[in-house]
Order: structure tokens, then C-alpha cells, then sequence
């Protein structure tokens, strides 16, 4: 039986640890944070990075949908998040990791039923709700298009190129939604079941360094399976849904200390490193990421725009590669 602490999340705040002492203080401990959805799974066999074909492809579809309508969302825990981090992950390795956080009081953001399945779940369920939101408020849509009007016109009279201005092809953005339907409820639902959450304090070893990438902002990304039996504390938090995001901040400035400790995982990494991801892949996500826009999403006016209210150098740009267009017909 792994042993257990069940708290509430209003008393968070007012905890020193949440694991006891002799964890709390070992600095080959990292902590996973997720929703009891999970637990049996984990419980059972560890934390494998599994394969899921249908998240790379819904993020994908998500991406095509927000650039080919040139908007990026309301929410900053959408189309930011899956651009950002979720597409970028997914080119840089074939490998699918599981996130773990240095300090105890960072992890309980992650034990939120809005965190339920990870960051990626929630990045999804956050982009396919701003887009249901586009399609029927048509005020959303308005105040988007009149934002991208200006900034492209500002741009251009100062010899800048013409972003792309566009009115969105309402159809096919139900469409293409319509095609995330399926993966969207599978993580709504995880989310909707996802009390309560659940944070798992691991141990670690020397020989798990080579498979570790670690980021102070991303946490620890781990690219091996870690058994159940490293699982040394689990807590219950019974209110997730009430867990303060900004509560963990000036908590987890007391565990700093796992980042210099000698003999720790932290200071390891940094000495030695750990497993590296190849700067060439990291480039071919971001030419990837450029080419994802169906040109049947909607009808752009930047170009006219920049023939009308460009600098000079703008309207002969304009001119020039109408002209070539014309001619590749």
C-alpha cells in the first residue's frame, strides 16, 4: 500500500511539507501531479509516456484551424500552450515523456481538474472552446478582425509586410471542429471526473539522469518508464477544484535548495546533463508550424490592405508578387 495524506486544498497554504519530513528533504524526490482518474493506471503500472496517435493530430488540426484564420484565442491556456509547447514536444522527440515538478508546492496547480491529463489535455480542451466561442459570438469575430485590420495597416506604413487579415470561412471552421469532437469529449470528460487530484512524491535515481530533460519553467521531462514501487507518498487533495494557482509561488521559494544541493537530482543534471533534444528538430517544428494554414479557411485582405494604405516600397512589393502570380498561372 502506498502511503497516504488526505488534505484539504484550503490548507495548503498553511502546510511547511505535504509529504512528510524525510521526503520533503530528499532531493532525488520529484513529485507528479494529476487527477485520481488516473491513479489505478499509475498505481499499477508507473508512468509511461504513452503513445496517443489522436492527441498529435487533434493538436495539429487545432493549429491549421487558429492560423488559418490568423487568431490566437482568448485563452492563454490554449492555442499559446499547444503552439508553444505542446507542437514543439511533439517534433523534438518520437518519445512521449511524463512530467514531474521539483518542488511539492508547485505540484498541486497540476492536481486541478483543469490540469486533468496534462498540460497538452488542457491545452486542447482550452483552444476547441475559444473556437466554439468564435463561431457563435459574432462580436469575438468583429473585434478580431478589426484588431488584425489595424495592426496590419499600422505595419505596413511603416515598410512592414502585410499580415494576414482574415474574414473566417464560418463552414469550414465547423467542419474541421466538427472532426475534434470525439478527442474533445474524451478529455472534457477527464476533466469533469477529476476529483480528486492526486500528487505522487517519486524517487529517483543516478541512472535515471540520461533520460531526464529538465527546464526550471517546464519542470522535469522524463523519458523512461518509472515503476509503481518508486512511488514513496501520495496525497489527496479532496477539493482540487478550489486549489489557488497563486499559492505555491512564495511556498516553493523554500525548496530552492533542491536546485544547489551537492549530491541531488537537480544539481546532477546540471553538472552532467541529461538527455538533449537536437536543435534541428526544434527547427523543423517551427517551419512545420508555418505551414499549417488551409487557405479554405477564409478569405485574406492583407494584401489589399497593403495596396491601399502601404509605404511606397509596400506597394511595389504588392505589385511585384501579383504581377508573379499572374504569371505562375
Amino acid at each position: 500500500m502506498i502511503p497516504t495524506t488526505r488534505i484539504s486544498a484550503r490548507a495548503i497554504p498553511t502546510l511547511p511539507t505535504l509529504v512528510p519530513e524525510h521526503l520533503d528533504r530528499n532531493p532525488w524526490i520529484l513529485y507528479h501531479a494529476t487527477t485520481s482518474a488516473l491513479s489505478q493506471a499509475i498505481e499499477r503500472d508507473g508512468f509511461i509516456g504513452r503513445e496517443d496517435t489522436a492527441m498529435p493530430a487533434a493538436i495539429r488540426k487545432l493549429l491549421t484551424i487558429y492560423h488559418s484564420i490568423g487568431w490566437h484565442g482568448v485563452s492563454t491556456a490554449g492555442y499559446a500552450v499547444l503552439r508553444g509547447f505542446s507542437f514543439i514536444r511533439n517534433h523534438t522527440s518520437s518519445e512521449r515523456p511524463v512530467y514531474f515538478t521539483a518542488y511539492a508546492h508547485r505540484s498541486p496547480l497540476y492536481a486541478q481538474p483543469d490540469f486533468a491529463g496534462g498540460e497538452t489535455a488542457r491545452g486542447i480542451r482550452h483552444a476547441y472552446r475559444d473556437l466554439v466561442r468564435y463561431l457563435n459570438e459574432p462580436a469575438l469575430r468583429e473585434e478580431h478582425l478589426e484588431q488584425a485590420r489595424a495592426e496590419c495597416i499600422e505595419l505596413v506604413k511603416k515598410d512592414g509586410i502585410p499580415i494576414r487579415v482574415v474574414t473566417a470561412n464560418l463552414e469550414w471552421m465547423q467542419t474541421r471542429l466538427d472532426e475534434l469532437t470525439d478527442v474533445y469529449r474524451r478529455l472534457d470528460a477527464l476533466e469533469r471526473s477529476g476529483m480528486p487530484g492526486v500528487i505522487y512524491a517519486v524517487e529517483f535515481t543516478p541512472d535515471d539522469l540520461p533520460h531526464i530533460v529538465y527546464r526550471w519553467s517546464c519542470g522535469a521531462a522524463v523519458y523512461r518508464a518509472i515503476p509503481a514501487d518508486r512511488i514513496r507518498h501520495k496525497v489527496e487533495i479532496l477539493d482540487a477544484e478550489e486549489i489557488d494557482a497563486w499559492t505555491d509561488g512564495h511556498r516553493s521559494l523554500r525548496e530552492m535548495w533542491r536546485d544547489e544541493a551537492p549530491n541531488g537530482l537537480l544539481a546532477q543534471l546540471a553538472a552532467h546533463g541529461g538527455k538533449k533534444l537536437g536543435d534541428e528538430e526544434w527547427e523543423n517544428a517551427q517551419q512545420t508550424l508555418d505551414a499549417l494554414i488551409d487557405r479554405a479557411g477564409g478569405t485574406d485582405e492583407g494584401m489589399d490592405l497593403a495596396e491601399r494604405y502601404g509605404s511606397p516600397a509596400v506597394k511595389a512589393w504588392v505589385a511585384q508578387k501579383r504581377s508573379a502570380a499572374l504569371q505562375a498561372k
